[in-house]
């Protein structure tokens, strides 16, 4: 499987604790090929720690969107969105849970 999967739901972490470690896994995929794209488990934003991991990892998400191909929020991961059938195309078929079930607890960011 291509995509690493961190897990920061509930973990008491301030925002830029959670950038320090998107920086960190964005650093590690980049100079993995078999690794293409980061599964960020942050929490739905129905309570406010998970609100704010949630922001912290999509703020950080589009200011740092240069390094990516595509950064597809939960809510939009579906088969149909142009931007998973070009990350499917480059990568392969894989199979996730999350997969077109609308879960805005999970942000996907496909590194270039």
């Amino acid at each position: 499987m291509f995509i690493q999967t961190v897990n920061i739901a509930g973990l008491p972490l301030a925002p830029n604790e959670v950038t320090q470690i998107l920086d960190e896994m964005t650093h590690a995929i980049l100079l993995n090929q078999s690794l293409r794209a980061i599964k960020v488990i942050h929490g739905n934003g129905g309570v406010s720690r998970a609100a704010s991991l949630k922001l912290a990892v999509r703020s950080w998400a589009e200011k740092n969107r240069i390094y990516f191909k595509g950064v597809i929020p939960g809510e939009r991961y579906r088969p149909s969105n142009p931007t998973f059938l070009e990350m499917r195309e480059a990568c392969g078929e894989f199979t996730d849970p999350d997969l077109g079930i609308d879960n805005s607890g999970v942000t996907f960011i496909w590194v270039k």
